[in-house]
């Protein structure tokens, strides 16, 4: 009987289990690239612009102007006002380029100048992404 016990209290004391609407693979990866970084923040997209490309071939670019609205971890500051870029293959649509989203931004340096965003540092709001924030990483289960 004693044994039971110490197995429920050891469920109990155990971190929560990946957020059931996320894939244990997105989960994983989001968690890797927060642990790799030296800043991680939270901003709300306040301005967005498009660019076209200057010649057939080259990527679109969209410019974001954006605000801390909560730093996670190294130098952000709630507030800070930041100017990025990111390089798209294909035209966005008009939704894509509408403010107001809030996505996290994975950095190693942190700079308030204008700077192109890496592939994979920045990633869209998800109310369950947040869980991740608090929780150990770990490997995804191998299929």
């Amino acid at each position: 009987m004693m044994q039971v016990f110490l197995i429920f209290g050891l469920l109990l004391a155990t971190p929560a289990a990946w957020p059931a609407d996320l894939p244990e693979g997105k989960a994983w990866t989001f968690q890797n690239y927060l642990k790799d970084s030296k800043h991680a923040i939270l901003v709300c997209e306040v301005q967005l612009s498009l660019k076209e490309p200057a010649k057939p071939g080259n990527h679109y670019e969209i410019h974001v102007s954006a605000t801390v609205v909560r730093p996670i971890k190294g130098q952000g500051r709630t507030g800070d006002r930041l100017r990025y870029f990111i390089l798209c293959e294909d035209k966005p649509s008009v939704a894509a380029l509408a403010p107001g989203g809030l996505s996290y931004l994975f950095l190693d340096e942190y700079v308030l100048d204008e700077f192109m965003l890496d592939t994979g540092a920045g990633w869209r709001y998800e109310p369950e992404l947040d869980a991740l924030l608090t929780q150990p990483s770990k490997q995804p289960n191998p299929k």
